[in-house]
């Protein structure tokens, strides 16, 4: 049985609650997001999620991160800003990092050749 606290509120509906359930209107949420923003559905994530077995394509991690109300966040789309294409399913940090970088190869090649000297120099290698 479903619990009146797994629906919102709704003044307007004659009993007060949505007529979709929390999780439902979530998904339905979801799959509106995905169409407009990514051109996908909700079933073209799920296949790409299960094609990465549900971890980030780049780090190899599970989306870590947390809602407030303690739900765990979807990996994002990660997309070509130039084309549109969707590339893959990354966590937040990763898809921040890329952000950051703004898809700039060279840059992230310096932040490697950085990274790897300051540890050889500190390591000693």
């Amino acid at each position: 049985k479903i619990a009146k606290t797994d629906f919102f509120p709704a003044k307007v509906s004659s009993d007060g609650y949505t007529v979709r359930c929390k999780s439902c209107h979530q998904a339905k949420n979801r799959d509106l997001k995905l169409k407009r923003h990514f051109n996908m559905s909700l079933e073209d994530y799920d296949s790409l999620y299960a094609q990465q077995n549900g971890v980030c394509a780049i780090c190899g991690s599970p989306e870590v991160r947390q809602a407030k109300h303690q739900e765990t966040y979807y990996l994002a789309v990660d997309h070509d800003h130039a084309t549109e294409k969707v590339r893959g399913l990354l966590c937040s940090r990763c898809n921040k990092l890329l952000g950051v970088v703004n898809d700039d190869i060279d840059l992230c090649n310096a932040v490697i050749n950085y990274l790897t000297y300051w540890k050889a120099k500190h390591n000693g290698t």
